[in-house]
């Protein structure tokens, strides 16, 4: 396993409830995954991406973390609709897993939202067990997946982020044409 791959983290901020969607939905299936890690200092949910691997310090790990959320944040208003998640501080990891944050301060506005709960499906087998759900990749997963093939798609998510007005929709909308008619004009 490459080393400096697992070196790296941000800790996710925002409610309990959207960093638990996070850990739910991202499992370590793919390049981009969030993980809970317990221990002394706490509950953790950490986003983990192989986009940290060769970062040299924690300013260019927030960097790319700062977009990578802002695509995982369009991402999952559409198909979770879950509020933003923050990143809270990034993490460092030595050989033996003992955290070092680094904490970034950004000023943002604030926003109020009510929700009431999502059911949450339990399967029991015969004997009255609860069968685990078989791992598979998520909405969310699969809308990475898509952005990585298409990154024109990254810029439509990103108008689409944070209650877009009128011009953000059009932008979206311009966006997803030109998409379109590539695909068309390559068939």
């Amino acid at each position: 396993m490459n080393l400096s791959y697992k070196r790296w983290g941000v800790e996710l901020g925002g409610t309990e409830r959207d960093r638990e969607i996070w850990q739910r939905k991202m499992p370590p299936l793919t390049d981009v995954y969030v993980e809970e890690i317990k221990n002394e200092q706490g509950n953790f949910h950490i986003l983990r991406s192989k986009e940290f691997a060769h970062a040299l310090d924690s300013k260019e790990v927030h960097k790319r973390a700062k977009k990578i959320l802002k695509t995982l944040n369009a991402i999952f208003a559409l198909v979770e609709d879950a509020d933003q998640v923050t990143i809270s501080a990034v993490v460092e990891f030595d050989q033996d897993g003992i955290l070092r944050k680094s904490a970034f301060v950004e000023l943002k506005g604030i926003s109020v939202r009510s929700r009431v709960g999502v059911p949450k499906l339990t399967v029991y087998d015969n004997d009255g067990n609860i069968l685990p759900p078989e791992p598979k990749l998520s909405r969310a997963q699969l809308c990475m997946i898509a952005v990585s093939k298409a990154p024109d798609l990254e810029s439509a998510l990103w108008y689409l982020n944070d209650n877009p007005g009128w011009g953000e929709l059009y932008k979206a909308c311009e966006v997803l044409e030109q998409i379109a008619s590539h695909i068309v004009s390559n068939k």
